[in-house]
């Protein structure tokens, strides 16, 4: 019997990227009315992509706003948590909003909620920096990591963190994005 090799490396990115599907795999959709609205001066994020959707989103910054693609699929796997933007912190006038990875349970497409940021996703992409904004929902009913800051989000959810960080680098296919670092709230 001929057993191929694979790096330990390789074993630990296949293994976190089954632990995604296997979660994704019970993800239950959140009621839009459990979650209360944003409060007032409280950051707030709207959902783009579900967790577990495969729906393709682009700025179009000639409309300023982000776009589905029809027809079009993630060519990759799908979303590992909601996806979207913040809806009241915008970089500048006429500039992309700041994408955001919402932790916790699958949210509605278009459903907007308070949020609270716990890290930074730094990177790259054809030279240009990009970030992704990791956030915890503001209501305890959608949580499901409990890290209340980028500590201890980093000492008790490395295995979410290596997960995330492999998925985001690696969605728009191998290396198009190039990992700059973390960085907390």
């Amino acid at each position: 019997m001929i057993r191929r090799f694979i790096p330990p490396f390789r074993q630990a990115v296949f293994g976190s990227l089954f632990l995604v599907a296997a979660l994704l795999a019970g993800c239950n959709d959140a009621a839009p009315e459990q979650i209360p609205p944003p409060r007032e001066g409280e950051l707030a994020a709207q959902v783009l992509a579900p967790a577990g959707s495969t729906d393709v989103w682009d700025w179009n910054p000639k409309a300023g706003v982000f776009q589905k693609q029809k027809g079009a699929a993630l060519d990759f796997l799908p979303y590992p948590c909601n996806y979207g933007f913040l809806t009241n912190a915008r970089k500048g006038e006429g500039s992309r909003p700041q994408e955001v990875f919402v932790l916790g349970q699958r949210l509605e497409e278009g459903q907007t909620l308070g949020v609270t940021p716990i890290a930074v996703l730094r990177c790259r992409e054809a030279g240009q920096p990009r970030s992704f904004v990791l956030v915890q929902p503001s209501a305890f009913p959608p949580r499901s990591v409990k890290a209340g800051n980028f500590r201890q989000f980093f000492m008790e959810y490395d295995g979410a963190k290596r997960i995330l960080e492999t998925w985001i680098l690696h969605h728009r296919g191998y290396g198009k994005l190039e990992f700059v670092g973390w960085s907390g709230e």
